[in-house]
């Protein structure tokens, strides 16, 4: 028995998990309880209007109306960033899944999510200095991420056209940045949660908007806000990592409106979908919704839901989408699925012709047709590699790939983990069949779409740690951020 009187006996290694995360948690702070002068913010409201200052009059003076008023919504953001980091986190996935940049403002040239990654590494940093406390959760996903980054910087190094790369660097680099944000931030089920929500919320929202597009507006087929998710395949494909996501909700909040909401996002995002035409997703719904059944406990009201729901959509769907996904079967007779077929030929002489650094971030699409050339005497063309994995390691080289696939494994192994720590019957064990659910949507759908650089995907990463920690704490040392207002949470 532990000192607070739980069972040890019933998971190996009990123990280990106790010392090392009682250690994180209960040491002292390294540097001691007086801290600085600086750090207890004495003068930091002043220095921080005056810069906003500084920076509000130049944009009037310089540049247009919209970019002055994005400024100041995105210095209104930067409060609540300093104030609270966890915002910096809700802010910049909602940038990264609906995209007001690229929807209302245009404005791109702007890279307001990079700005608020790195108001967000300051705001951390600030608020470690003031705890006077540095510690880091650590985890082999850290490991990973490290080793990825540094292949990317050495494609960068090595590539052809190193100015193409880039912003592509940058752009991971942000990623890697949120990536170790999020799991030294969200240790408490209250922020585990909202951060779901924002997840949910925000691709529900674009898929609504979307099914409008679609179905009142007469649009051939629905695209992503931006981004990452621009294309139709891609907006898919976050589509359908969100799925579980709202499905999930709907067992574990307890408030009825809540539970109306997650209902009304699943079925938009289930509809969206479809509307994207896009048949990769189409293979990661199939297989989201197949776990989703195999997991749930009343099957068979499940499945009655679904064959109404399936039902519907038969009814409602143009002949266009039959024949697209048929496409499938005999895709030798689709000129786009051979196109691919040909793009992941042309990925692997590149892979063998650069194995160790990769042609460079972002060039596939620019030299697909040079390598085509090798194996198609005419109607050779530049285009992505439709395969996450292929695209990787062409780009980066084949230790990037090495690095992803082991994110990807761990991150498994690691769900794998939580639920034998976990006691049977805790709830949060379907906080890990949601995130594995999501995570074989990506590998799946992955495999026809390039999104190897897609933000949901290192979210979850980042999730998993997050998780095993609040596990941890709840299940075996009982201590930290479960006191207070997540105490006594209801599930169902």
């Amino acid at each position: 028995m532990m000192a607070d009187g739980a069972p040890t006996s019933w998971v190996p290694g009990m123990a280990d998990f106790r010392f090392k995360w009682r250690r994180f948690y209960d040491e002292a702070r390294p540097w001691g309880e007086n801290l600085p002068e600086i750090s207890r913010g004495k003068h930091l409201i002043p220095v921080v209007l005056f810069v906003i200052a500084l920076v509000a009059t130049y944009f009037i003076l310089y540049y247009p109306p919209r970019y002055t008023l994005a400024l100041w919504v995105t210095l209104a953001g930067l409060v609540f960033i300093f104030k609270e980091p966890f915002w910096g986190i809700v802010i910049f996935y909602a940038l990264a899944f609906i995209r007001p940049q690229d929807i209302f403002w245009g404005l791109k040239d702007l890279r307001l999510s990079l700005m608020v990654s790195g108001a967000t590494l300051l705001s951390w940093l600030w608020d470690r200095l003031k705890r006077s406390d540095w510690r880091i959760v650590m985890a082999s996903q850290n490991i990973l991420i490290l080793g990825l980054w540094g292949q990317m910087g050495l494609s960068h190094l090595f590539a052809l056209a190193p100015m193409i790369s880039e912003e592509s660097l940058i752009d991971y680099s942000k990623i890697f940045i949120l990536f170790f944000l999020t799991i030294n931030i969200v240790k408490s089920f209250s922020l585990y949660r909202a951060l779901c929500w924002v997840i949910v919320a925000s691709l529900g929202i674009m898929a609504l908007r979307g099914v409008y597009q679609y179905g009142i507006s007469g649009y051939p087929f629905i695209n992503g806000p931006g981004g990452t998710i621009e294309d139709n395949n891609h907006f898919g494909l976050a589509l359908v990592m969100a799925v579980p996501f709202a499905y999930y909700l709907i067992l574990v909040e307890k408030d009825w409106w809540k539970q109306l909401l997650a209902v009304i996002f699943a079925l938009g995002m289930v509809i969206a979908i479809m509307a994207t035409f896009s048949r990769g997703a189409f293979l990661g719904l199939i297989l989201v919704l197949g776990g989703i059944f195999l997991r749930a406990r009343k099957k068979l009201g499940l499945l009655l839901l679904g064959i109404i729901f399936g039902l519907g959509a038969l009814a409602a769907l143009p002949s266009e989408y039959y024949n697209e996904i048929s496409s499938i079967k005999s895709y030798e007779e689709d000129v786009s699925s051979m196109y691919r077929l040909y793009a992941w030929r042309a990925g692997w002489e590149m892979i063998k012709e650069y194995p160790y650094t990769g042609i460079g971030l972002k060039h596939f699409e620019h030299i697909t047709a040079q390598y085509m050339k090798k194996f198609l005497p005419a109607g050779e063309k530049n285009m992505a590699a439709h395969n996450s994995y292929i695209h990787l390691a062409a780009e980066a080289g084949i230790p990037a790939l090495v690095f992803f696939l082991a994110l990807l494994g761990f991150s498994l192994w690691g769900l794998k983990r939580i639920r034998e720590i976990a006691p049977r019957r805790s709830p949060l064990i379907y906080f890990s069949y949601m995130i594995e659910l999501s995570f074989w949507g990506y590998i799946a759908s992955g495999f026809f779409l390039s999104m190897e650089d897609f933000e949901l995907a290192y979210l979850l990463m980042a999730m998993v740690v997050a998780l095993k920690g609040i596990v941890i704490n709840k299940h075996v040392l009982r201590i930290g951020p479960w006191k207070g207002r997540d105490e006594g949470y209801s599930w169902t």
